[in-house]
């Protein structure tokens, strides 16, 4: 599982520590970590990572306040969990306002960090669509498909890079996504609300340039549920 990581910590030991302990638990699992870290709490990331750890003391500033800025940042987007990792356990209760995912303390750093990683996981895996095939499995999460149509008794999955095949109708594959961002446009054909560009009356019009006509008893709903999406996101 690839996991994308933003580190914050004023002490480049403690920073150097915990990558260290990324490197450790990388080695013993199926996690594959991507590790941007940073000393200076001035300094906001430039781009959306999965995780974000952060100490609370950043050298007389708080970690509160960077997660904060953070969250207005990503315009709380959910997707993006924040972990505190600090030796002060007394704020742990301070931070319950702020929605934070996990708090680590330094004192028990390997397992609370494995603790941590295992309930993102766990929750990610939620949003992940099981594929087999060749027998071979994929997970393949919801957010890299574009759309999903059928073709005799095959279901196709496309994304940026690939397209997959399972021997499963649509209404199956639907119920099994059960996903609000992935929407029935017909009989035959399911859009990723994410991957729309705009609407041309009753059509589609995706990011990638794919034109998709929607069923005529199907319009309204999709509009309205794009809708909603941008209001959300």
């Amino acid at each position: 599982m690839n996991v994308s990581l933003y580190l914050l910590d004023d002490m480049q030991s403690d920073l150097d520590q915990l990558i260290a302990c990324f490197k450790e638990i990388e080695l013993s699992s199926d996690f594959a970590f991507d590790i941007d870290a940073e000393t200076d709490p001035s300094v906001l990331p430039t781009k959306e990572y999965d995780l974000y750890i952060l100490d609370i003391d950043l050298n007389g500033q708080s970690g509160f306040d960077f997660a904060g800025r953070l969250i207005s940042l990503n315009h709380g987007d959910a997707k993006s969990k924040i972990i505190f990792c600090t030796s002060h356990s007394d704020l742990v209760f301070d931070s319950f306002n702020l929605d934070v995912f996990y708090f680590i303390r330094k004192e028990h750093l390997k397992t609370d960090l494995e603790n941590a990683l295992r309930k993102y996981e766990k929750e990610s895996s939620r949003m992940i669509y099981t594929l087999q095939f060749d027998g071979k499995t994929k997970y393949l999460p919801f957010s890299d498909i574009i759309y999903i149509d059928v073709s005799r008794n095959y279901t196709f999955f496309h994304t940026a890079d690939e397209e997959y095949q399972q021997r499963k109708s649509l209404k199956q594959v639907m119920t099994e996504l059960h996903c609000d961002f992935i929407v029935r446009i017909s009989n035959y054909t399911a859009i990723n609300l994410h991957f729309i560009d705009h609407f041309e009356n009753t059509s589609i019009v995706l990011t990638n340039g794919m034109v998709f006509a929607v069923a005529a008893d199907r319009v309204n709903e999709v509009k309205d549920l794009y809708m909603k999406g941008l209001l959300w996101g």
